[in-house]
Parts: structure tokens; C-alpha cells; sequence
């Protein structure tokens, strides 16, 4: 009678883990609009949804874990699989000359009204496009002011090809005579042509200035100058589905390069030092589509490994 009663037990309780599974599950898909063409999509989707559940909460159950992540929209793939971005070698790098005497423990391009709007680079995926528009729009901003929003299809079509460039992004954006408006070469969401003399530059640089290799102090002078692009390893599954925190990720390559993301500050958090990274992901993702990604740890991430502003 022990024995029936043990059994019975042991399935009501996989009984309600599975209904209880379920309606995450169906909650999840509900939150995030997802949908799936065939039953079977669908059960390798949640089969992959299932894995990272364990992961997420395995993660944030360790005491050692210092950042969060979250079943966000991603959840239902696997680690990505995006190509390394290639970059073009011909940059210019110049020492930034700073008293260090005056240097602010933090700094956020946000308060002063330099950065615009999270962006989700949904189909498009041209994150090198993105990021090099978001740091010309606050470069605009800063040095004149003005508040323009700049024609991403423009870089796309002119300046950017997939994940390679044919010279520094910023370098394309001069010789081409600058950018013109959103509203005036609208987006069409596909590469094409480039048609830039339909319209009129209305925001213009030198060329690009590169921060030294892997040297985060420089990288923190920049970021007190303009907002900066850096081309980072964002491959793993623990950027992939991260919440909050600040993110210190051994795992992470400096060298295999895979996703552009727009440096607006830096400060520290219980003693770690980190930096203010947007992303271009939308604002479910991390804290409201920005990461703290750690700063002076022998450049982790490649987070100073190809590291550029307009100039």
C-alpha cells in the first residue's frame, strides 16, 4: 500500500511540473508574440526554450553569479551563430592627451541628451550600420547641438556590406560627402544601391580615429569625447539572455568579433568597473536594451579590441 502510494505521489507531482511547464511555456510565447509554422518547429523551439530555462535558473540560483539573466525573446534559440565582423586595418590611432588628476569615476552620455532611442535591428541585422548612425546622430548632437535623425538605409546601401567594410565605417561616411536625413533617403529594408546624390548631406566628419588595441584607458578618454562603436564577442548564450548586472564573462573572445554595440559611459558597481553599452536589440532586452559589460579586465569581450569614433 506504501509503495502505491509513493508511486502515485511521485506522478501527481511530474504531473503538475509538466502543467506548470506548460503554462510558462504558453505565457512565454504569449509576452513575446511568438508564433511557429509547423508543430514540429514548435516542439524543437521549446525543447531549446527548456534547456535555456535550466541555464537562466541554474545561473541566477548560483550565489557567485554577480549578473542576471532572463527567458527574454531570445530564449527559444540556440547560442548565436552570427559571422565574425571583418574590419579594415587602415585606421588612424592618435594618444588622447587627458589630466588623469580630473578624470570622473563615472560618466553617461545619456544625461546630457546625446543618445537617442533603443533600436531593434529586427530582419535588417546590419548592426555595423546601426551603431556607426547612432554614434553620427550623437556626434551631431554634441558638437552642434542638433538632433537629426540620419538615414540608416543610406550607410547600409553606401557604407556597410554584410558584417565586412570596405574601409572604416566612419572614413565611408566622409568620403561620401557625410549623411543625409532620415526623411530624405528613407529606409526601403534591404541593401541596395547607393543613391546619396538624390539627396543633401546635412551632417558631415573628418574620417574615423581609432582607439589603441585592447588599451581600455584610452578607451575611457574617448568615451569622455564621443560615444564610441566597439565591435565585441557577443556569441555566448550569457549575453544572449542577460537581464542586469554587470556582466563579467571570462568566457568571452577579444579577438572573435561578432556584433557592434555603441559605448555611452562607464562608472563602477561593488567594485567592479563596467561599461554603459547600448545595444541594438530593442528595450525588453538587458535593462531597457543596455548592458554593463566589465571594464579593466584584460579588455574582456574585445570591448577595446576595434574601438572607433567619428572625427
Amino acid at each position: 500500500m506504501k509503495l502505491i502510494l509513493f508511486f502515485t505521489a511521485t506522478f501527481v507531482s511530474a504531473s503538475l511540473a509538466v502543467v506548470d511547464l506548460n503554462g510558462q511555456w504558453n505565457q512565454w510565447k504569449t509576452d513575446f508574440d511568438k508564433y511557429y509554422s509547423t508543430s514540429e518547429d514548435e516542439a524543437n523551439k521549446r525543447a531549446v526554450w527548456e534547456m535555456n530555462l535550466e541555464y537562466v535558473n541554474a545561473h541566477n540560483n548560483d550565489v557567485q553569479s554577480e549578473f542576471r539573466l532572463a527567458m527574454n525573446e531570445f530564449a527559444d534559440q540556440e547560442s548565436p551563430k552570427r559571422p565574425h565582423i571583418k574590419t579594415n586595418s587602415e585606421r588612424e590611432y592618435e594618444e588622447i592627451e587627458h589630466n588623469w588628476t580630473f578624470l570622473p569615476s563615472t560618466f553617461d552620455w545619456r544625461t546630457k541628451g546625446a543618445i537617442g532611442p533603443v533600436q531593434n535591428q529586427g530582419q535588417l541585422g546590419q548592426v555595423l550600420s546601426i551603431a556607426a548612425l547612432e554614434i553620427m546622430e550623437s556626434y551631431e548632437f554634441i558638437k552642434n547641438r542638433r538632433s537629426i535623425p540620419l538615414s540608416l538605409q543610406e550607410v547600409v546601401d553606401c557604407c556597410t556590406h554584410g558584417s565586412e567594410l570596405v574601409t572604416p565605417v566612419f572614413n565611408c561616411i566622409h568620403n561620401i560627402g557625410g549623411l543625409c536625413s532620415m526623411a530624405d533617403y528613407p529606409m526601403h529594408g534591404s541593401a541596395g544601391q547607393c543613391r546619396n546624390t538624390s539627396c543633401t548631406s546635412v551632417v558631415r566628419n573628418m574620417g574615423t580615429m581609432a582607439v589603441a588595441e585592447g588599451n581600455e584607458d584610452q578607451l575611457q578618454i574617448a568615451v569622455l569625447h564621443f560615444p564610441v562603436m566597439a565591435v565585441i564577442d557577443a556569441s555566448l548564450q550569457s549575453f544572449q539572455l542577460y537581464r542586469a548586472g554587470v556582466y563579467d564573462e571570462p568566457k568571452c573572445s577579444s579577438t572573435k568579433l561578432d556584433h557592434a554595440v555603441q559605448i555611452v559611459g562607464y562608472g563602477s558597481e561593488g567594485g567592479k568597473d563596467y561599461w554603459i553599452v547600448k545595444n541594438s536589440w530593442g528595450v525588453n532586452w538587458g535593462m531597457q536594451g543596455y548592458i554593463l559589460m566589465r571594464r579593466n579586465k584584460n579588455n574582456q569581450c574585445g570591448i577595446a579590441s576595434d574601438a572607433t569614433y567619428p572625427v
